[in-house]
């Protein structure tokens, strides 16, 4: 039940992903009652039958407590999840029988409710669920930690989605900092170094990592393997808005260098935080099975996925046999979330910035961040990408979110950060793009200066002589067919998706935030009534 992630399909961060995203599939009107997202209790089921018989124990009270906790920690896990797909869903704390029909055939109950009990059910298990020194076991402050992610997220969801009038979002977000801060204070974890961030995603090494608070093992002895090969170049690329918002190595905004938007390929990597070459393949990476380098895929964007991607052959032999351990939170998460919920509330200080954000700019060789300048000195980009941000923090709350998706980029987060933050209108608003493109013809993407494409706009016979051994790409085929991409300016310019230009895409708020209940089930329950607009 816990998530396992390692990209961010469904949102911004992603230019174009050949299987789409459940996200598209909104936007382009596709998703309807009877195409919907699962509404499935077998999860709860198997929960609730824990709890309802998990008191007949006997035995040490603290050690039954501690699985009791762990099993209403994962009751909050599944309501929230819930919650964030359906809205108000009905609330049961017991296992059914076939014969409570009033129950069963309840309507939903509000989401206040459930957000509730979500919380009563959180704060037991931090408060019974012991500490374990196995990071791939579930203990207090791997409990504590997803806590504070769920709180953040319905604590902001309140704040921002004010047309649902929703309230009450401070003490979800006081429960977010004050479950971080005792991880911060008590829990014994640190930071690893810049030179092992990327041993975090593409190695098997996350037991000796003290910046792990939970993951998944992977491992060819057990038999259990994962997928992550596939990040670099097989189904997606990534976007140029991700990439725009890493700062530059000196700490000032790459938007605010000259012509940034004429930036090609091999110059974006050039003088930038040492987080976006660890997140996407920099000029001259040799993958794990070439013997040179990386020659990017353009109809993705040009900008490969190289976090999570195995570091060594012996982790990755094949379909589902990758080996890299895959973290589940860790604690850079956990200054972020300690950061951002005291900038929401309104009672961030310096020295709250300085325990958490600013030790990860620091691991980036990056300065730290200043209060007074960001608030001074606010981002107009960064302003108009989160455009429904105010008040006297409104700098500091813009640098935290640029952080939160520099550091976590690729770690399936993103989708939830622009809904709870009640922007997922900026799949619309702003065109995704990949890299740029000054001209047809040749280009270099492996940083020698030796060309190693060339996007021209339809076949010509001598094609094969003018440009013998380049990958070539067109934007009319032969049979007059369009590409999966275009240039921005039809003969040079950031590459953008045919797809995304050529569809209806609108994004209706807040019925897009929301799926709806299945055809199916509205009809097996008449008390379970469509809401926000479905």
């Amino acid at each position: 039940m816990l998530p396992v992630s390692y990209d961010d399909n469904n949102s911004d961060n992603i230019l174009y992903h050949t299987d789409g995203s459940s996200l598209e599939s909104m936007i382009r009107g596709e998703v309807t009652p009877d195409k919907t997202a699962s509404w499935s209790w077998t999860d709860l089921r198997s929960i609730n039958f824990f709890l309802d018989n998990a008191s007949k124990a006997k035995g040490d009270q603290s050690e039954i407590d501690h699985y009791i906790g762990i099993g209403r920690f994962f009751r909050a896990v599944y309501y929230s999840n819930m919650v964030k797909t359906f809205g108000d869903v009905p609330w049961y704390d017991h296992a059914l029988s076939t014969d409570e029909t009033e129950e069963l055939y309840k309507v939903r109950d509000s989401r206040v409710l459930v957000m509730d009990k979500v919380l009563e059910d959180l704060e037991f298990a931090v408060s019974k669920v012991k500490a374990k020194s196995d990071a791939t076991v579930l203990g207090k402050y791997a409990v504590e930690a997803l806590a504070a992610r769920i709180a953040l997220y319905e604590g902001t969801f309140r704040k921002y989605q004010t047309g649902l009038n929703l309230t009450e979002g401070e003490k979800f977000l006081q429960k977010a900092a004050e479950w971080s801060k005792d991880i911060m204070d008590n829990g014994g974890y640190s930071l690893v170094p810049m030179s092992q961030f990327a041993s975090l995603f593409n190695d098997n090494v996350l037991a000796s990592r003290k910046e792990i608070i939970l993951y998944k093992k992977y491992s060819k002895d057990l038999g259990v393997g994962n997928n992550t090969h596939t990040v670099c170049d097989v189904y997606w690329g990534l976007s140029q808005s991700l990439v725009n918002s890493f700062l530059n190595a000196d700490g000032t905004r790459f938007t605010s260098l000259p012509d940034y938007d004429k930036k090609t390929y091999v110059e974006v990597f050039q003088n930038r935080d040492p987080r976006l070459a660890a997140t996407i393949a920099s000029p001259g990476t040799e993958l794990i099975d070439e013997t040179k380098p990386h020659v990017v895929r353009l109809e993705f964007g040009g900008y490969p996925q190289l976090k999570f991607y195995p570091s060594r052959k012996d982790l990755s032999e094949g379909w589902g046999l990758n080996f890299n351990d895959l973290p589940i939170i860790r604690l850079a998460e956990v200054y972020l979330i300690y950061a951002e919920a005291k900038a929401e509330l309104g009672t961030v200080s310096q020295g709250d910035l300085d325990l958490s954000i600013n030790k990860l700019r620091t691991r980036a060789s990056l300065p730290a961040l200043s209060m007074a300048i960001a608030n001074s000195n606010i981002d107009p980009v960064l302003a108009d990408e989160y455009s429904n941000v105010s008040g006297v923090n409104k700098g500091v709350i813009l640098e935290i979110r640029r952080e939160r998706r520099v550091e976590l980029a690729c770690e399936g987060l993103r989708e939830s950060d622009l809904f709870r933050w009640k922007l997922g209108t900026n799949m619309i608003k702003f065109v995704q793009q990949g890299c740029y493109i000054p001209a047809l013809g040749p280009i270099d993407l492996t940083g020698d200066g030796v060309p190693d494409a060339a996007i021209l706009a339809s076949p010509q016979p001598d094609d094969q002589t003018n440009y013998t051994g380049l990958i070539l790409h067109y934007l009319v085929n032969s049979s007059g067919e369009i590409n999966t991409f275009y240039l921005q300016n039809e003969t040079s310019g950031h590459i953008q998706i045919t797809g995304y230009r050529d569809n209806t895409r609108e994004f209706i708020e807040p019925k897009y935030y929301f799926y709806p209940i299945p055809t199916s089930q509205v009809v097996l329950n008449k008390n379970l009534v469509q809401m926000y607009g479905w």
